[in-house]
């Protein structure tokens, strides 16, 4: 069973957390999740092709 969240703080656009009575983290909420973890992704593999590249 989820705790109610008594507050929530935004981290960054589109991305919220939410906490409890006690201030402790109980979620994270990410609107339009799919498109931030492709791009999350994309981000890292192409950090990554571009690091063994330059070995």
């Amino acid at each position: 069973m989820r705790k109610k969240d008594a507050d929530s703080i935004e981290l960054s656009p589109n991305i919220t957390a939410e906490l409890n009575e006690s201030g402790e983290l109980i979620g994270i909420e990410i609107l339009e999740a799919s498109s931030f973890l492709r791009d999350s992704i994309l981000e890292s593999s192409q950090a990554e092709i571009l690091r063994c590249k330059l070995r």
